[in-house]
C-alpha cells in the first residue's frame, strides 16, 4: 500500500511541475535536447511518391558545434554517390557538392525552401533552431499521443526562423521530445512530421525514425538512423568548404 501511495503522490507531483512549466521553459528543455554537442549518424532515407515508387539514400552525418555545423555525405545509390552537403552556422550557410560536376555551390537564402535531395525535406527542416530567437511561442494546451501527455506549442517564426506561417509542436511531457510538426504555409497544412523509435542514446532522447509526410503531394519521407555516435572528437576541417572536394 505505501508504495502505491509513493507512486502515486510522486505522479501528482509530477503533473503539478509539468502544468507549470512556461512555454520557454518547454523549449528550453527541448532545446537542451536537441543540442547534442557532436555525432556521427548512419542514416537511411527513404523517399516515398505519390503513387507509391520509392527509393533510399545512404547518408552519413557528421554534427558538430549543437547541431550548428552539419555535413553530410551520401554514400549510396550510385546517382548521388559522392555529394555533399555542408551547413554552418545554424544553416545560414549551405554548400553542395557533387562529383558529376566537381564543383563547390553556395546555396542562396531562397534556396532554404528546397527540397533536399528530391525528399520533403527541406534545408530549413534540417537546421538546428534557437527557439527562443527564432520564433514566438504560446502554449495552447496539451493533449494525449499514444497514452503520453503533450504539450501543444505553436510557434510564430520571428526574421531569424523558417519561412513558414507558423508551426506547432507536440512535446513529449516525459523526455521533452517533439513527437509530431505541423507546418503551415498562409493558412494550409502544408507537411507534418511525426517521430518515432525513440531512445536513450547516452544523457539524450533521440528519435531513430522521422516521417515527414507533404500534405500537398501526398508523397513522404523516412529518415531512419541505423547507427549513432555522440559527444565525438571530430576535426574542425571537415566542416570546411575544401573538405567538400576531397574523395
Amino acid at each position: 500500500m505505501k508504495t502505491i501511495k509513493s507512486i502515486l503522490l510522486m505522479t501528482l507531483v509530477y503533473s503539478s511541475y509539468a502544468q507549470s512549466l512556461s512555454v520557454e521553459q518547454i523549449m528550453d528543455r527541448v532545446e537542451k535536447n536537441e543540442k547534442i554537442p557532436s555525432s556521427i549518424t548512419q542514416v537511411d532515407q527513404t523517399i516515398i511518391t505519390s503513387k507509391g515508387k520509392s527509393r533510399v539514400l545512404s547518408i552519413q552525418g557528421f554534427s558538430k558545434n549543437s547541431g550548428d555545423d552539419q555535413l553530410s555525405l551520401y554514400t549510396g545509390p550510385a546517382r548521388v554517390k559522392g555529394d555533399k552537403i555542408l551547413m554552418l552556422n545554424g544553416g545560414d550557410d549551405i554548400w553542395f557538392y557533387t562529383p558529376r560536376t566537381d564543383r563547390v555551390r553556395h546555396l542562396a537564402s531562397n534556396a532554404r525552401k528546397q527540397k533536399v535531395q528530391g525528399s520533403d525535406f527541406s534545408y530549413q527542416d534540417l537546421e538546428q533552431r534557437d527557439y527562443q530567437e527564432d520564433f514566438k511561442m504560446e502554449l495552447l494546451g496539451s493533449e494525449k499521443i499514444s497514452d503520453v501527455d503533450h504539450y501543444i506549442v505553436q510557434a510564430i517564426p520571428t526574421p531569424s526562423g523558417p519561412d513558414y506561417a507558423k508551426l506547432i509542436f507536440w512535446i513529449n511531457q516525459e523526455n521533452f521530445i517533439v513527437s509530431k510538426v505541423e507546418y503551415y504555409e498562409d493558412e494550409l497544412l502544408s507537411k507534418t512530421l511525426y517521430a518515432s523509435d525513440v531512445r536513450k542514446i547516452g544523457e539524450y532522447w533521440i528519435a531513430m525514425k522521422l516521417e515527414m509526410r507533404n500534405n500537398e503531394s501526398g508523397s513522404k519521407t523516412l529518415l531512419e538512423t541505423k547507427e549513432i555516435e555522440v559527444n565525438v572528437e571530430l576535426d574542425d576541417s571537415q566542416f570546411s568548404t575544401n573538405y567538400l572536394k576531397r574523395n
